[in-house]
């Protein structure tokens, strides 16, 4: 079964409203690893980086996106993506939010 997940960003500068989209729907099969839905994003290039990206779903930190493509996961990364992402939704902010 494929689930549709919501993700955001927060726009890094100005013109990053002007640059690219601010959210995104992934379609992620319900077996998915974190770890593998966070590399299908970084892959996209949607993301836009001017430091670390916290990924939060439901207020939860669940890692740390870098701009060379490197995770700091706060979770396991082998969790499966239904189990940690709440409601569908996906948000990443500048810096440690949420921390």
């Amino acid at each position: 079964m494929i689930n549709p997940l919501q993700i955001t960003r927060e726009a890094v500068c100005l013109a990053d409203d002007f640059a690219g989209p601010l959210d995104m729907t992934l379609e992620v099969p319900t077996d998915a690893l974190l770890s593998g839905v966070l590399e299908v994003i970084i892959d996209s290039r949607f993301l836009q980086f001017s430091g670390a990206l916290t990924a939060l779903s439901g207020g939860v930190a669940l890692a740390r996106v870098f701009s060379d493509g490197q995770v700091e996961y706060f979770v396991s990364p082998l969790l499966s993506a239904s189990e940690c992402i709440s409601d569908s939704q996906l948000e990443f902010r500048l810096g440690q939010a949420g921390l």
